[in-house]
């Protein structure tokens, strides 16, 4: 029988999610490859650098929220390569 399994990676081109793990100073502790790639980041790095011009603000109020228990999805502008993109983020 033959096997349709895909390749390892095929889909991973069609999807847009990162993964990120950052402290309440926006300290990456983690970040998957994409990240790395897309962000240009290492850990060490800081999310809140990535944060487009007028957005600071809402990336603190994000990180009050998350350290208050409040999981709920926020939308936040980073700069990806020079541009403004947006990005939803979900915190745990």
């Amino acid at each position: 029988m033959k096997d349709f399994a895909p390749a390892p990676r095929t889909f991973e081109v069609l999807s847009r999610e990162l993964w990120l793990v950052v402290d309440a100073q926006w300290n990456v502790l983690w970040l998957d490859d994409r990240a790395r790639r897309v962000l240009g980041m290492s850990p060490g790095s800081r999310l809140r650098d990535r944060a487009a011009p007028g957005s600071e603000d809402k990336l603190d109020r994000l990180a009050l929220e998350a350290a208050a228990g409040n999981t709920e999805a926020w939308e936040v502008v980073l700069l990806v390569e020079g541009n403004r993109a947006s990005s939803r983020s979900a915190h745990r």
